[in-house]
């Protein structure tokens, strides 16, 4: 036995419990202390991963790198509220991505399914999801480890995550990404899709010019699905940069554990 971690865990376990008393509890627990625990943790609990191998530029992918993979290897699939959203709404505020865009797989799907916060959906529903979630520019995290039991489409206006690593000097260097992107500026034309495509800034419009901040890249792929003129292109790191997450998200709990007690 081992005790849950707040997030991913305790928190997303109040889905159907959401109230705004509870809320700014949360809210005060994230500022005072997690926040800073949940960032700062050389082990992530989660990382962002392409849509599948077709975007990342003539290599291959590791299968839980690839979503569209992680979700055809799975039999049982279920679909939940994304708790992010649901906890924006109940403040009024709006947000016009889906709502059911937080996936669970096999045992993680019975737990959900089983406390009334979602229900089963085929593989090809999944697929859709996914398919929507890319169109819409959501970035695809997943828990971090080799048999991938969650996976979620976060949006930049509500997913916490994605909200305090905008706030960083470097994104990059916060996150375990396998893939970076490559911006050849002679073929693009400055059009400001990937400006508005990304969810943590790493494209800016200065002088009617795109400015391409390398340091900002997630390796998440959104621009490079929708460029214009194929000038960007998500490349795979070099193989020393190359990070292998644990086997279970049990394994990568007890390998956080132990980082705390260093």
């Amino acid at each position: 036995y081992f005790p849950v971690p707040f997030i991913v865990g305790i928190y997303e376990f109040q889905l159907n419990n959401l109230s705004k008393p509870l809320l700014k509890d949360i809210s005060q627990y994230y500022l005072t202390g997690l926040g800073a625990t949940f960032h700062g943790q050389k082990t992530p609990h989660l990382r962002s991963i392409p849509i599948n191998a077709e975007i990342v530029a003539d290599q291959p992918i590791a299968p839980y790198d690839d979503a569209v993979t992680i979700i055809k290897g799975k039999s049982r699939i279920a679909v939940a509220e994304c708790f992010c959203r649901k906890a924006v709404r109940l403040y009024g505020k709006t947000c016009s991505h889906p709502a059911e865009t937080c996936l669970q797989f096999e045992t993680f799907a019975d737990y959900y399914v089983e406390n009334g916060m979602a229900r089963y959906i085929s593989t090809d529903e999944a697929l859709a999801i996914l398919k929507q979630s890319e169109a819409e520019g959501l970035v695809i995290h997943i828990l971090n480890s080799q048999k991938v039991e969650a996976m979620c489409c976060c949006c930049s206006c509500c997913c916490g995550m994605l909200i305090s690593l905008k706030l960083f000097p470097a994104p990059a260097l916060a996150v375990k990404s396998n893939y970076a992107c490559l911006f050849d500026e002679a073929l693009c034309t400055h059009c400001g899709v990937c400006a508005k495509r990304c969810t943590v800034g790493a494209f800016k419009m200065k002088d009617e010019k795109i400015e391409f901040h390398a340091d900002r890249c997630i390796g998440c792929g959104l621009c490079v699905t929708t460029c214009p003129t194929e000038a960007l292109k998500l490349t795979k790191k070099q193989n020393d940069s190359l990070y292998t997450p644990p086997p279970t998200v049990y394994d990568t709990y007890g390998v956080m554990s132990r980082e705390k007690a260093e």
